[in-house]
């Protein structure tokens, strides 16, 4: 998070919020989630 002069908490509520709107889903695994772009990989993967 240094490298984007972004902090923790901040990353993590603007995450949360795009996987509200459904721009992104969220997925948890253990004590860390993880944030997929479905629609991105759709368009890499064609």
């Amino acid at each position: 998070m240094e490298d984007l002069n972004v902090s923790r908490v901040n990353a993590s509520v603007y995450l949360n919020k795009l996987a509200e709107d459904k721009v992104i889903h969220k997925h948890k695994l253990g004590k860390s989630n993880y944030y997929i772009n479905s629609l991105l990989i759709k368009t890499l993967l064609q």
